[in-house]
């Protein structure tokens, strides 16, 4: 008796069907709607922004043309000069603006450089940036100079084992152990650790095998 293959066809186009998408037409037509809708929003608030600002542009220009007719023609001629020197003036701040941040963020990103030359965190940027190039080499200078004595002393209390103000405690670790351990190392600062790193290759060695990559 032969198969009755009459229902293969739309079995196999339904089956074709769901392979070929993931959404069916009326989902997708309901997603572009909503969509649409969204964008339609977007566009309509930036509408409405720009109807207020006219709105109270045009408002101002009422006003001016209002005074104005008042006035007589040596009047609107100071008054237009006014506005004229006021225009101005703003551009010029705006300029002046402009200008300054521009050397302020090239102030901050030539005092990072110098401090990864001098062997200084960047992150102290910040503190030490100034768009004067003499008094930035000398806020840099002044602080190396401190930060490297504040950091040598740290780092001698932790390998010495000298006892300190705060807790009165030796932290000499004991002979079968490195001078400085794993926990002494997680409780350095960042400047701690720098100089720890610089201070021997040993310490370095001794310094990246206690950091988690």
């Amino acid at each position: 008796m032969a198969e009755d293959k009459s229902l293969e066809p739309e079995q196999t186009e339904q089956e074709s069907t769901k392979e070929e998408g993931k959404y069916s037409q009326e989902q997708v037509n309901k997603m572009m709607a909503a969509k649409a809708k969204e964008t339609e929003g977007k566009f309509q608030a930036q509408i409405d922004e720009l109807t207020k600002k006219f709105e109270a542009q045009k408002n101002d220009f009422i006003k001016k043309g209002e005074e104005r007719a008042k006035m007589d023609a040596d009047e609107r001629a100071k008054a237009e000069l006014a506005d004229s020197q006021a225009d101005v003036e703003r551009q010029r701040s705006q300029l002046q603006k402009e200008r300054d941040e521009f050397k302020s963020q090239r102030a901050l990103a030539d005092t990072k450089e110098a401090l990864v030359d001098a062997g200084l965190p960047k992150e102290l940027a910040k503190h030490l940036s100034d768009v004067d190039v003499e008094k930035r080499s000398t806020n840099i200078a002044e602080f190396k100079e401190v930060f490297e004595k504040a950091v040598a002393d740290a780092v001698d209390a932790k390998v010495s084992g000298k006892k300190t103000p705060e807790t009165g405690k030796n932290t000499q670790p004991s002979s079968n152990t490195p001078e400085v351990t794993q926990a002494d190392w997680d409780k350095m600062s960042v400047a701690e650790r720098t100089a720890f790193r610089q201070s021997s290759p040993e310490n370095m060695k001794l310094a990246d095998s206690y950091i988690h990559y």
